[in-house]
């Protein structure tokens, strides 16, 4: 719990750096709020006439900063800058993106700050 709660409780920061735990526990945490809520969100046949609740739309908006707030700082962590960040609306290039997202972190410090690990060297 404290890995999805870690990126909450600094929503707005985008400097420094995020461990991989920490951007994938977020990340599949709120996937899954997301499709439950859409699945929640579909209309019943008996209740057609009833306007759409729009729950997953409403926590997508809820959680856009603190997604890429996490996101950034996982692109800190591997050494790279917030303009990676990009790559992602590219269709080819966002394999290229994931596949820097999943790396494992610099050992010690970078130029983004101290390792989330706790292991300066």
């Amino acid at each position: 719990m404290q890995w999805y709660l870690a990126p909450w409780r600094s929503f707005a920061r985008f400097s420094g750096r995020a461990r991989r735990r920490e951007f994938w526990i977020f990340s599949w945490v709120n996937g899954m709020v997301i499709v439950a809520l859409f699945i929640n969100d579909l209309p019943l046949p008996q209740h057609a006439d009833d306007g759409p609740v729009l729950l997953s739309a409403v926590f997508c908006l809820a959680v856009f900063i603190p997604s890429i707030s996490v996101c950034i700082r996982r692109l800190h962590d591997t050494g790279r800058s917030a303009r990676w960040l990009l790559m992602a609306i590219v269709p080819v290039a966002n394999l290229v993106f994931l596949v820097n997202l999943t790396q494992d972190g610099d050992p010690g410090t970078n130029k983004y700050g101290p390792d989330p690990k706790g292991l300066d060297v």
